[in-house]
C-alpha cells in the first residue's frame, strides 16, 4: 500500500473514531477498516503482536485506549481518562 493511501486511510479512521467518541463512550472498528492501515500479512503470532502494538500506539497518540477483541476482527477505542495517559504510555513502553 502506498504511503499516501495509508495516510489518507489513517486520517479517515481518526475522523471516524473522533466523531463517534463525541457522543459515545466507545467506538468499535472492525477488521475491514483496520486492514486498510494495518494489513495482516501473516498469521505468525510475532507479526500479529507487532500489529497490536502499532494499533495501541496509534490509539495512545490520539488520547484513546484500544482494546483488541477477537484479534483480527475488532478493536474498541475509548477516550483515556485523566491519569490513564501515563499508565498507557508505561504499558506501551514495556510492550515495545
Amino acid at each position: 500500500m502506498a504511503a499516501a493511501e495509508r495516510s489518507a486511510g489513517m486520517e479517515s479512521l481518526v475522523q471516524k473514531i473522533t466523531n463517534r467518541l463525541k457522543d459515545h463512550k466507545s467506538c468499535t472498528i472492525f477488521e475491514n477498516d483496520l486492514q486498510a492501515i494495518w494489513p495482516i500479512v501473516s498469521a505468525a503470532r510475532e507479526l500479529r503482536d507487532q500489529r497490536n502494538i502499532l494499533i495501541k500506539a496509534f490509539a495512545a497518540a490520539h488520547g484513546w485506549s484500544a482494546t483488541i477483541r477477537d484479534p483480527g476482527i475488532r478493536v474498541v477505542f475509548r477516550k483515556l481518562q485523566p491519569g490513564e495517559e501515563k499508565q498507557n504510555s508505561r504499558k506501551l513502553a514495556k510492550a515495545g
